[in-house]
């Protein structure tokens, strides 16, 4: 008897194991979302809707390239909507399409999203690396903490209100002095100075003030150094939307990530527990 009690500890203690360690890598979510089409107008001119969806870390890399086969939506009889069937993946930003040319400016989405609408807005923004250049605004129904993606303009702008899981007021302003700084592929005096008026120096302070940031650890370290960004939206050189960078290393498309430590704690509760349950049964088995 008491060989089966520590036959059965053992095979719960793996079971609940085996769960924290599916809590830790279980980040990457799938299903259905909606685009609410604006208008008929809109239909007759896109007979064709797209999803373009990726991930602002790592590498950037998407669900598809730009307007394929794979980011095609399906309307609805009527065409008032349109469905897509988001593949696993921790994506963190999307971006609706139409064949005529329309877009909307980068927008935020996370594994609440699934179920949800996604719909025009109606605002107009900046695009991030060609000012020249503009799109409407998208935002989530039911979930208003996603929405248009806030980050820097090549012209020191603040643009968009929602920041990815894995962005800060402080990885965005990071990301503007890599993309800007002395030495950098773009440096700011080459274009933002002239159309601002603003040194590099100058626009960092502002920056900093308006993100409420009291530090310039980042313009100090990597001004003198040349680096591209860490991913970008795929898009952007082909459309009139942003391409936006974030500095966080440990996202990348298609993996698997976690928010916080909460579950490493948890297995390790687990395992303790475990352990004496063993060690209990092995005593009873003994004697």
């Amino acid at each position: 008897m008491s060989k089966k009690i520590l036959s059965i500890s053992l095979v719960v203690a793996l079971v609940a194991t085996m769960f924290s360690f599916a809590t830790i890598t279980s980040s990457a979510y799938s299903g259905e979302i909606t685009w609410e089409v604006p208008n008929a107008q809109w239909a007759k001119a896109n007979t064709t809707a797209y999803a373009h969806i990726w991930n602002t870390g790592g590498s950037g890399a998407g669900v598809a390239e730009w307007q394929t086969r794979d980011e095609k939506m399906t309307y609805n009889d009527d065409m008032t909507k349109a469905t897509y069937q988001v593949p696993e993946g921790d994506w963190n930003l999307i971006i609706i399409s139409g064949s005529s040319g329309y877009q909307t400016y980068d927008s935020t989405m996370g594994a609440d999203c699934i179920g949800d609408t996604i719909y025009a807005t109606g605002d107009t923004f900046e695009n991030p690396v060609d000012s020249k250049k503009t799109a409407i605004g998208a935002a989530w129904k039911n979930h208003s903490n996603y929405g248009p993606h806030k980050c820097i303009s090549s012209l020191g702008k603040i643009i968009g209100t929602s920041l990815t899981e894995i962005e800060s007021n402080q990885t965005i302003y990071d990301q503007f002095v890599k993309d800007y700084a002395p030495g950098s592929e773009h440096p700011w005096e080459n274009d933002g100075e002239a159309e601002t008026g603003k040194d590099f120096d100058t626009i960092c302070k502002e920056l900093r003030a308006e993100l409420g940031l009291e530090s310039d650890d980042a313009s100090s370290s990597d001004s003198s150094s040349s680096s591209s960004s860490s991913s970008s939206s795929s898009s952007s050189s082909k459309t009139s939307s942003s391409s936006t960078s974030s500095t966080a290393s440990s996202a990348s498309t298609g993996t698997t990530t976690t928010g916080d430590g909460t579950p490493y704690i948890l297995l390790g509760i687990i395992l303790v527990a475990a352990l004496g349950v063993a060690v209990v049964a092995r005593k009873k088995v003994t004697e």
